[in-house]
């Protein structure tokens, strides 16, 4: 309730203090509109909310790290952690890459939960030769 009462008074203005680059410069007006405008309904919202807590609550990742476990990941998987995400911890990093041996683990150094915003370049040079094997 809480956060959907901060969001609704100006879904764009929440968008653009919210989104965080490590480069804040980068920002933009038009992109604020463009994450703002889905949670402008009731209904995004609460789509919203339930992203969040399915994906940042302590639950939501016990829940994915037991079907981690479970099932093993299905296809050759890569990862790429920011070490100043604000949002996915570099420790979030560390746990997945020791229940995954077998992927390659990628860390970013000058780049937030926004890489591909922050060091395009640099993202691409780490995932092109992973994506052509």
């Amino acid at each position: 309730r809480l956060l959907s009462l901060l969001v609704s008074r100006d879904p764009a203005r929440w968008a653009h203090r919210n989104v965080h680059y490590r480069d804040e410069t980068l920002k933009s007006l038009e992109e604020a509109r463009v994450y703002g405008e889905p949670l402008s309904t009731p209904e995004g919202r609460e789509a919203f909310a339930r992203y969040l807590h399915e994906t940042l609550a302590p639950a939501g990742l016990e829940r994915f790290v037991s079907d981690l476990c479970a099932r093993g990941f299905p296809v050759p998987l890569q990862l790429v952690y920011a070490r100043e995400d604000p949002m996915v911890p570099p420790a979030v990093g560390r746990h997945l890459s020791a229940l995954l041996p077998d992927a390659p683990v990628v860390w970013l150094d000058d780049a937030s939960h926004f890489a591909q915003v922050d060091c395009p370049e640099r993202l691409v040079e780490v995932m092109t030769p992973f994506l052509e094997g």
